[in-house]
């Protein structure tokens, strides 16, 4: 019998930053993978120009900087990230844990990210990826690459809302915090749940086995982190009551593989 072929070896993957006006390709090949993902894979109710098959570039996308993963040579991932004393985007959503008394934090001192998506056919696996000591997922490697940049400009913490189920195991297992329990809003069908990631958390980091603990800087936690792990950590329990995040995010019966 013919002897066994070895499988290809994966193409070395990297991610790099870039914003609409440092990169304008990188920029557009974004917009055709959040169309590929959203529009077509997930029928996510997102503007998009279906003729060019591509997302129609958002108002706050001038204002926010982007990670963009590569296979080889070819578009593996991309994610963006915004600082909120620059754009506030879901403001609606998450603009209560602001108020008086609940995240101690100014919104230079604020991050979201949001537009995770990574080709269907590299979704999931585990990979080698330059700066990291071990492998691990493409959306994995672009959330912390871009949480080094929220760290960078002066982002305590990154809040965003996730759908629940795959995506907000994925965030939990990173290292984010539940903030409130599922909702739906208007158009989705899927229930939303808001998070945070607080970006000097190594302690969270080592309990979840995060790949952000190889990139987060070993100091003394300053007064306001501590009372922002202190609000986060208190919301977390609250929403889970007891829970796992699996529990939380999938009814009973429903499939739990988490492809990210």
């Amino acid at each position: 019998p013919a002897a066994a072929r070895t499988p290809p070896a994966p193409p070395p993957t990297s991610s790099r930053r870039f914003t609409p006006d440092s990169d304008p390709q990188a920029f557009v090949n974004h917009l055709r993978l959040q169309f590929t993902v959203f529009v077509l894979e997930q029928s996510w109710p997102l503007a998009a120009d279906r003729r060019n098959r591509q997302a129609i570039e958002n108002p706050i996308d001038p204002l926010s900087c982007f990670v963009q993963a590569y296979a080889g040579e070819e578009v593996a991932g991309t994610v963006r990230g915004t600082m909120l004393d620059r754009a506030f985007p879901h403001k609606t959503l998450l603009r209560h844990h602001l108020l008086s008394g609940r995240l101690p934090l100014a919104l230079g001192q604020l991050a979201t990210l949001n537009s995770v998506a990574v080709r269907a056919d590299l979704r999931g696996r585990q990979l080698p990826i330059a700066g990291f000591p071990e492998p691990l997922t493409i959306a994995k490697a672009m959330v912390c690459e871009l949480v080094d940049w929220c760290r960078e400009q002066g982002a305590v913490a990154v809040i965003f809302t996730a759908i629940c189920g795959v995506s907000s195991v994925f965030f939990e297992h990173l290292g984010a915090y539940v903030l409130d329990p599922p909702f739906n809003v208007p158009q989705v069908a899927d229930s939303m749940v808001n998070m945070a990631l607080v970006t000097g958390d190594r302690e969270r980091f080592e309990e979840q086995r995060s790949p952000l603990r190889f990139r987060c800087p070993q100091r003394e936690a300053s007064d306001r982190e501590r009372e922002c792990l202190a609000y986060c950590r208190c919301r977390h329990q609250a929403a889970l009551a007891g829970r796992t995040i699996e529990q939380l995010s999938f009814p009973p019966g429903a499939s739990r593989a988490d492809d990210r």
